[in-house]
């Protein structure tokens, strides 16, 4: 869940973890709400994205660190491939919200005189 601000902000207020990779749900969120900016209409930036793995051996905290997302508006999703958090984590997915939103590019004002 999150929010869109009218400049373009985003905030990322809850997330969950899943897929068929059973080591998805061994990853919890931290630091929300994660803030972040709509750069285009086909991209987001997540500039303070924190995870724990929760796994031995190979468990910690990673971030917090900027994550760049492409966007979709047909499936309401956002997709990250190869992101890497310090101290060295790598991950890719997609992350779907929950209500769905629909990103557009602004329309520039015309100012008459």
């Amino acid at each position: 869940n999150g929010h869109v601000a009218d400049g373009g902000g985003i905030r990322v207020t809850s997330v969950s973890f899943g897929g068929l990779n059973p080591l998805c749900k061994s990853i919890k969120a931290l630091g929300l709400p994660w803030r972040g900016q709509v750069d285009s209409p086909y991209q987001l930036t997540v500039v303070d994205m924190q995870v724990k793995v929760r796994v031995p051996l190979l468990g910690g905290i990673c971030g917090p660190g900027p994550v760049s997302l492409a966007w979709e508006n047909e499936g309401a999703e956002a997709t990250f491939d190869a992101v890497s958090l310090a101290p060295d984590c790598a991950m890719n997915g997609t992350m779907q919200t929950s209500p769905q939103v629909d990103i557009q590019a602004a329309t520039p004002l015309v100012m008459q005189h």
